[in-house]
């Protein structure tokens, strides 16, 4: 299987296109697809950029070892299947208390979800990470349970992944924009609530919460 025969089947399970890995990796699409039909290499740097986009690793397709990043469950997902694998990170996300963060994140495995539940979020986008702690109770969520988020959707009022300093958390973020401030409130009145300046450099939010999956607990 060469660099090419990966890429193809990796973006038809991620459920995504060419033209979004052209987007993605800043490669143009008629580029891509002209290396694709001619089977033709592009250099390692390029190839780099374009395994990144779908979370590949570059180091383990040329090494002939494992060629994901991340384990595919389902292999005949489809563009237009309703199952879709969403890439889960290694580390757990924490609400409400401390957790140090890695500089990056490693992808461990994939959650099989279904398409419709992303709101029209891109599939392609989508992570998923596992909760400790009992911070979001009040919503049901859990530990064991998984969110689901999009890295870089920040739009309105919502629960997000955010990260505080060095630390992931889960919370319901309220935008007061005439203060420029946000409010971070947990769903638990064991935890206090914060507010912080829109532009602290302390608080970086991650991405909007698209859903969750609840374990539940007999």
């Amino acid at each position: 299987m060469n660099f090419w025969d990966v890429i193809r089947d990796e973006i038809k399970a991620q459920g995504t296109t060419q033209e979004w890995v052209a987007a993605k990796s800043g490669i143009s699409y008629d580029t891509i697809k002209g290396w694709i039909s001619k089977n033709r290499l592009p250099r390692l740097d390029q190839a780099k950029v374009i395994a990144d986009s779908l979370n590949l690793s570059l180091d383990a397709i040329l090494a002939g070892k494992a060629l994901h990043t991340f384990v595919i469950p389902v292999q005949d997902y489809s563009p237009n299947s309703e199952a879709i694998a969403i890439p889960i990170l290694d580390h757990k996300v924490v609400p409400g208390t401390e957790l140090d963060v890695p500089g990056s994140l490693k992808v461990i495995g994939s959650l099989p979800f279904m398409r419709k539940l992303l709101r029209g979020a891109l599939p392609a986008e989508a992570r998923a990470l596992e909760i400790r702690g009992d911070a979001m109770t009040g919503l049901g969520l859990f530990g064991g349970d998984m969110v689901v988020f999009q890295p870089g959707l920040v739009e309105e009022d919502g629960i997000y992944v955010i990260q505080v300093d060095m630390l992931l958390l889960v919370k319901r973020i309220y935008f007061d924009r005439i203060a420029r401030n946000i409010h971070i409130m947990s769903e638990n009145e064991r935890y206090p609530d914060k507010i912080e300046p829109l532009d602290a450099q302390a608080v970086r939010l991650i991405g909007r919460v698209l859903a969750w999956v609840h374990v539940h607990q007999r």
